[in-house]
C-alpha cells in the first residue's frame, strides 16, 4: 500500500512536469510566431519607407486629417503589385533617379474588435521623377474599395509614425495569445 502510494505521488510529480514544459513550450511557440510576424511587417514596411522620399510622407492623424486612421503614406518607384514584374524597382536609365509608380499607405483598420496593419497602393495617374505628397488620408484609402490592399500585422494595439527632420520614427505594438511585443525603430528615406 505505502509503495503504491509513492508510485502515484512519483507518477503525479513526473505529470506535473509534463504539462509545465507542454505549457512553456506553447509560450514559447507563440512568442517566436508573434516575432516573426513583427519582424515581416516592419520589416517590409521599413524597406520600402528606405526607397521613398521625404517630400511624399504624411502621417496620420495629423492637423488637416485628425479623425483619420493612424497610419502613413509615401511614394514608392516600384512597380504596381498587381502587374506584370508587379514589384520592381523602376529608375531611370539617364539620371538614374527613382521613377515614382505608386504611392504606399499603411494603415491602422479595426474590424470585429480587432486592430490589423493594413498596406495599400495608390497608383500615381503618370509615373515621373518627381513626386510629391499624397493628397488622399489614411481614411480615403480605407474607404476606397478598388485599391489593391492587403493585411500585413494582426493584432496591432498601436502604430505611431512620426517625422523627426530626415527620420521616420515608428512604433508598433502586438498582442497575440497573452504574448505582447513593443518595437521602435527609425528609417532614413535614401531618394
Amino acid at each position: 500500500m505505502v509503495y503504491c502510494t509513492l508510485f502515484i505521488s512519483l507518477l503525479t510529480g513526473v505529470y506535473g512536469i509534463l504539462v509545465a514544459g507542454k505549457l512553456s513550450f506553447a509560450q514559447a511557440q507563440d512568442r517566436g510566431a508573434l516575432q516573426a510576424s513583427v519582424e515581416t511587417t516592419l520589416g517590409r514596411m521599413a524597406a520600402e519607407l528606405r526607397e521613398s522620399t521625404t517630400s511624399s510622407l504624411t502621417v496620420f492623424p495629423n492637423t488637416t486629417a485628425p479623425d483619420a486612421p493612424a497610419g502613413v503614406i509615401f511614394a514608392s518607384p516600384r512597380l504596381h503589385s498587381n502587374t506584370t514584374g508587379g514589384g520592381s524597382y523602376d529608375r531611370d536609365v539617364t539620371s538614374g533617379r527613382p521613377i515614382w509608380h505608386k504611392y504606399v499607405a499603411w494603415y491602422l483598420e479595426t474590424s470585429g474588435g480587432r486592430s490589423h496593419l493594413v498596406r495599400a497602393e495608390i497608383p500615381i495617374a503618370t509615373a515621373s521623377t518627381t513626386v510629391t505628397a499624397c493628397t488622399l488620408t489614411t481614411s480615403d484609402v480605407h474607404n476606397d474599395t478598388t485599391l489593391y490592399r492587403r493585411r500585413m500585422g494582426e493584432d496591432v494595439r498601436s502604430f505611431v509614425a512620426t517625422i523627426d527632420g530626415a527620420l521616420i520614427r515608428l512604433h508598433y505594438d502586438v498582442m497575440r495569445n497573452k504574448e505582447a511585443m513593443m518595437v521602435n525603430t527609425d528609417v532614413r528615406p535614401r531618394n
